[in-house]
C-alpha cells in the first residue's frame, strides 16, 4: 500500500516494482523478434504501409525477405546484444488504484539519470496530473494540471514547461484549459471534450527573438488561442480547430468523421495521389501562394496578420522574389486537400 501525490492531490493506492534486468530485455526482444517472423497480421500492417509510399507490390515479397533475413541476422547475433546491455537495469513503478486500474508509472535505469514519469491521482472530485520526461533530471519537458469531475465530465488546466531552457530551471511554454471532458468514454478509447491551447509570453518572447519576429505577428501569437473541439463515439464523430484572436474567431476548420464501407469511399477524378512522387511534385509546383493569400483575407483573417505572415515567407505585395519557384495556378486543381 502507498499514497501518491500529482500536484498537490493525494490518493491511496497499490505500489508494484518491477526490476528488469539485461538477461530479462534480451529474452524480450528475442520472444517479440520470433513472434514478429511468424504474425501475418503484422505482415499485412508492413504491407500496407508499404503500398502507401510504392505504386506497386510487386517487389514487396522480396523486400519483406530481406527484412525477415535481417531479424535473423540479429537473433543469430543476439549474444552480442546481450553485451551491449550488460548490466543495465530498469526498474518500473506501478501505481494502481482501488479498482485495479493504472493511475501512473515511473521508470528509472542504471544506464540514464533523467525521469520519466507521468501520474494521475483522484480525490474525491479533484484531479491532479504531473508527467515528467527529462533526459538528465534537468533538462526535457514537464506537465501539470488539475481538475474537477461532475456528471462524469472534467473541468481544468494543464501547464507545459521546458526544463533547463537557456539555463532556466523551468520555462512555462503552454497552457491547455479543458472542458467537458468525458471521462467515462475514455474506457471505450473515445475522446470527447474542449480543449483551448494558448501560449505564454515567455514562449512567444523566445520565438520572436529565435525567429526574428515581427511585433504584429508576436502580439498575435500572445493574444491568441487554438480551441479543439472533439466528439467521438461508436462509427462517428467530429473535429473542430478554432484560431482565436481577443477571443474572436480568426480561422475556424470542422472535419466530420464517418467510418463507411471502402466501396462508398468515392476519391475525386482530380485528386493528387501523394503516393506518386511526380504528382505531389505537381500539386506542389502548382500552389499559388497569392492566391492562397487572397482566399485567407477574403474569408476574413486579419490582413495584418495575413502580410506579415507572407513577409515573413518572402511573401510581400503579391511579389515573388527573384530566387522564389515561379507558382501557376489551375482551375482544374483541388487545393483543398490531397487523397490517398
Amino acid at each position: 500500500k502507498a499514497s501518491v501525490v500529482a500536484n498537490g492531490v493525494e490518493q491511496s493506492c497499490t505500489e508494484l516494482t518491477v526490476n528488469i534486468d539485461d538477461k530479462v530485455i534480451v529474452d524480450i526482444v528475442e520472444a517479440l523478434l520470433k513472434e514478429f517472423k511468424n504474425d501475418n497480421e503484422v505482415k499485412n500492417v508492413i504491407k500496407n504501409f508499404y503500398l502507401a509510399v510504392e505504386s506497386s507490390s510487386n517487389d514487396f515479397e522480396s523486400k519483406y525477405s530481406e527484412l525477415i533475413a535481417d531479424v535473423d541476422k540479429f537473433l543469430s547475433d543476439i549474444d552480442e546484444f546481450e553485451k551491449e546491455l550488460e548490466n543495465i537495469n530498469l526498474t518500473v513503478v506501478t501505481w494502481v488504484d482501488s479498482k485495479g486500474e493504472v493511475i501512473g508509472r515511473e521508470i528509472k535505469s542504471t544506464e540514464f539519470d533523467g525521469k520519466i514519469r507521468y501520474l494521475s491521482t483522484h480525490n474525491g472530485t479533484k484531479v491532479g496530473i504531473e508527467a515528467y520526461f527529462l533526459t538528465d533530471e534537468s533538462e526535457g519537458i514537464e506537465i501539470l494540471g488539475n481538475g474537477n469531475i461532475k456528471n462524469s465530465k472534467m473541468t481544468g488546466n494543464l501547464e507545459i514547461f521546458a526544463v533547463g531552457v537557456n539555463g532556466d530551471a523551468k520555462l512555462s511554454v503552454a497552457n491547455i484549459s479543458i472542458k467537458d471532458y468525458d471521462v467515462d468514454s475514455i474506457d471505450d478509447n473515445y475522446i470527447n471534450g474542449v480543449f483551448t491551447i494558448t501560449l505564454s509570453d515567455a514562449i512567444c518572447d523566445e520565438l520572436a527573438k529565435e525567429f526574428d519576429l515581427p511585433k504584429t505577428i508576436t502580439d498575435y501569437l500572445k493574444k491568441g488561442s487554438v480551441v479543439v473541439s472533439i466528439t467521438s463515439n461508436e462509427g462517428k464523430g467530429s473535429v473542430t480547430l478554432a484560431v482565436l484572436y481577443d477571443s474572436k474567431d480568426v480561422i475556424e476548420v470542422s472535419v466530420n468523421i464517418a467510418e463507411n464501407k471502402a466501396s462508398n469511399v468515392k476519391i475525386p477524378e482530380n485528386a493528387i495521389k501523394i503516393q506518386e512522387e511526380s504528382d505531389l511534385l505537381y500539386y506542389v509546383e502548382n500552389i499559388n501562394l497569392d492566391t492562397i493569400k487572397s482566399n485567407l483575407k477574403a474569408a476574413g483573417a486579419p490582413s495584418d496578420l495575413v502580410d506579415a505572415l507572407f513577409l515573413q515567407m518572402g511573401q510581400q505585395d503579391n511579389h515573388v522574389e527573384d530566387n522564389s519557384p515561379n507558382f501557376s495556378y489551375s482551375d482544374n486543381l483541388d487545393y483543398g486537400g490531397m487523397y490517398y
